[in-house]
């Protein structure tokens, strides 16, 4: 039922729902943070709105869908489900969308003429940032995801009406558990990391936005190796490697540096970065396991948990953590044995 009067405020609401499979017909739009969306609207009414598109609406409630595509540009696509298109209208667009679970974020049921009075998207956009997901789901709107969100504008049912948030989520993988087969602590002399580096948000990793893989890919497209396997005098460890650090420079952000470890006195090609490891003792682990990614511990950060807690065990410590690395040695790492487990280093600086 919608709410009793005009000055109540509705409360925020949300529940879980599944969309099949379905076709959608509309108008696509390339949207930046400078776009006019005032702009966008009176340039879709102008083409002729919905009209075009009601012949063959599944449900006549206008929906926004935002998703990003192949090049990465943010895509706002008004329009509504259809089905039975046998001819799309000049000017629009029709697309199919994969089947999906949903946390939909709305609010209580309002007369027709509160609605028209709401502030919807500013008080949904603020509901989705801090949404709780189910258990045993994930978020699914970041990238990869076929769907960013949808906005349904559900007026004038049997309940009353308000905006919705559909927010794109999925059912949990389950996490592979490594096996940790040898731990033990070492002096690590001073060496130094040389390699690419790339740079940007703690918060975006841990969210999903994992660019570390698309980043190892480029740096063995470009055979970054090769000048440094080169100078064989000064190589440490002949193992590739990936290291992260400098996290705590206070900007939210981190740098993943993929290369070698090299003796002092390497010569540093141009454009590659260079960070010295200062002679320290460090907890090596070799952990088995099925290797899901580059740059997640390979076993989706479970290694380093479970280093953590046996550095602890050993009587050590490692809470003023300055960087971390993951050694990707061959061939114990790049040879699966006949399970299809892996065998990655990783190691941890001591205090």
């Amino acid at each position: 039922m919608c709410s009793k009067n005009k000055s109540q405020k509705p409360g925020i609401i949300t529940f879980q729902m599944h969309q099949d499979a379905f076709s959608f017909l509309g108008n696509v739009n390339v949207v930046t943070e400078s776009s006019d969306f005032g702009a966008i609207w009176g340039s879709f009414f102008k083409m002729g709105g919905y009209d075009p598109i009601l012949p063959f609406a599944l449900d006549p409630k206008p929906l926004n869908l935002w998703y990003t595509n192949g090049t990465g540009e943010k895509i706002y696509f008004q329009g509504l489900m259809v089905g039975g298109v046998d001819k799309v209208p000049d000017g629009y667009t029709l697309m199919n969308f994969p089947a999906s679970d949903f946390v939909v974020v709305t609010y209580e049921w309002v007369a027709a003429e509160v609605f028209e009075m709401m502030y919807e998207i500013n008080g949904g956009w603020k509901a989705i940032e801090a949404l709780q997901i189910p258990d045993g789901y994930v978020r699914y709107d970041g990238p990869g995801s076929p769907i960013t969100v949808i906005e349904k504008e559900n007026t004038d049912t049997p309940d009353g009406s308000r905006y919705e948030f559909w927010v794109p989520i999925k059912k949990a993988e389950k996490k592979p558990v490594p096996e940790l087969i040898k731990f033990e602590i070492v002096r690590l002399p001073k060496t130094y990391i040389v390699g690419k580096e790339i740079r940007y948000s703690d918060a975006a990793l841990n969210n999903g936005d994992n660019r570390l893989p698309a980043f190892w890919d480029k740096c063995d497209n470009e055979n970054i190796f090769a000048p440094l396997e080169a100078q064989t005098e000064y190589i440490f460890d002949s193992s590739h490697a990936g290291v992260f650090l400098d996290w705590y420079l206070g900007d939210g952000d981190f740098s993943y540096i993929v290369g070698m470890l090299m003796k002092e006195g390497v010569a540093v090609p141009e454009g590659y970065a260079v960070r010295e490891l200062a002679e320290t003792d460090v907890a090596v682990g070799w952990f088995k396991g099925k290797f899901i990614g580059v740059g997640r511990g390979a076993y989706d950060g479970a290694g380093y948990d479970l280093m953590t807690k046996t550095i602890k065990e050993n009587g050590r410590d490692n809470s003023k953590l300055k960087w971390c690395m993951e050694l990707y040695n061959c061939p114990r790492f790049t040879v699966p044995n006949e399970n299809g487990d892996t065998i990655l280093d990783i190691y941890i600086p001591l205090d």
